[in-house]
């Protein structure tokens, strides 16, 4: 990975701790961490988080198994076309890791409440 892009967020019981905003993933300590509590429905923390929280709260509400969301830019990925819609895992090792078709989601503004529901129908 090239540059501090992405997200990061994790879950221990009904908080989540999400990227706060502006913060560079790559040097983050832990005063660059917001928390929001899920059952409460409230943000638990003053300080702004990333401006996709609502994709990485979308993911931990559309599945509870989920305790981590690692939300990056690689380039590889970016590279691909804008028509695919689903990436098949045709070698083994990405068989073993992620064990079905990846869906893709068409190109939605970053940080939408569009884009997280798009995530969020695509994990279940």
């Amino acid at each position: 990975m090239i540059g501090s892009g992405g997200n990061i967020s994790a879950k221990a019981g009904d908080i989540v701790y999400l990227k706060a905003r502006d913060a560079d993933l790559g040097k983050a300590g832990i005063g660059d961490f917001v928390g929001y509590n899920l059952k409460k429905d409230k943000w638990i923390s003053k300080k702004p988080a990333s401006h996709e929280w609502r994709l990485h709260l979308s993911c931990f509400k559309a599945r509870p198994d989920i305790y981590a969301v690692i939300h990056v830019h690689p380039a590889l990925v970016l590279a691909l076309p804008k028509n695919i819609k689903i990436i098949k895992p045709d070698y083994y090792e990405l068989k073993a890791m992620v064990g079905t078709d990846i869906p893709v989601i068409k190109d939605l503004p970053a940080g939408t409440k569009e884009l997280a529901d798009a995530v969020a129908r695509n994990i279940r």
